[in-house]
């Protein structure tokens, strides 16, 4: 085998490895879960085909939470993306995200504001 073809696979070899490698690398960073607002769940009106069974829909709080949390510590958001979710109620003594309840509802029928925390 000519020495200048062993050289180009070795060179081939090392530039495989080494995309493998930051493939790796890069699914590892952004499998982490990450969380990000969470917009109200639209409700379909539409009724479903014939034959298939109705999709149930997801039921919101309707009931006051006991707090209201706000985190302001200061946090790093890469560029591109989405910002974490700073907000949340604490209900029943468990952390519940504010889109797990009927705002409308709360803000008419509850006497709560949110507390900042840092």
């Amino acid at each position: 085998m000519n020495k200048g073809f062993t050289s180009i696979l070795f060179l081939l070899a090392v530039i495989a490895l080494v995309g493998v490698a930051g493939y790796l690398v890069s699914t590892e960073e952004v499998s982490a879960p990450t969380l990000i607002e969470q917009a109200p769940i639209a409700v379909s009106t539409s009724t479903p085909a014939m034959g298939s069974a109705p999709v149930p829909q997801p039921t919101l709080l309707q009931d006051c939470p006991e707090t209201w949390y706000d985190n302001r510590m200061p946090m790093v958001v890469e560029p591109g993306q989405p910002r974490p979710v700073t907000q949340y109620f604490i209900y029943k003594g468990e952390r519940h995200e504010l889109a797990e309840f009927d705002m409308d509802w709360v803000s008419v029928n509850c006497q709560i504001e949110p507390s900042a925390v840092y």
